[in-house]
């Protein structure tokens, strides 16, 4: 016979806990491949993380330099460019018939025939 019968309402039944035995080691987990592999894994991973770190900051130097220079030959396309157009003027310039014709009225006294020096046969 219960002497309190609302005691199962207000204080549940503890849970089962259990115990390790003592003596054993705590395993830590359970690894694929053994202890053996990941250690290995480990120290090829430490050695590797400095190199890797290395070779980035080397990349990231040399894109910054890469970078510099493109934007210098950028600007030096686009100078090319203007003395291009310039040059291109002055030969149109120098080539027009108007200037050819006072050039060589000027520096070789040729003229351009007047009307009935030339007579067609």
């Amino acid at each position: 016979m219960m002497i309190n019968q609302s005691m199962q309402a207000y204080a549940p039944a503890s849970p089962q806990v259990m115990m390790r035995p003592r003596g054993r080691a705590k395993k830590v987990a359970d690894l694929p491949g053994g202890k053996l592999l990941w250690l290995t894994l480990v120290k090829v991973v430490v050695l590797l993380t400095p190199l890797l770190m290395g070779g980035n900051l080397w990349l990231q130097s040399s894109s910054s330099e890469i970078f510099a220079d493109s934007k210098i030959l950028i600007a030096q396309k686009m100078q090319l460019s203007e003395d291009n157009i310039v040059l291109r003027t002055h030969k149109a310039v120098l080539n027009s018939p108007k200037l050819i014709g006072e050039r060589a009225a000027s520096q070789l006294a040729l003229y351009y025939p007047a009307d009935g020096q030339v007579t067609y046969l």
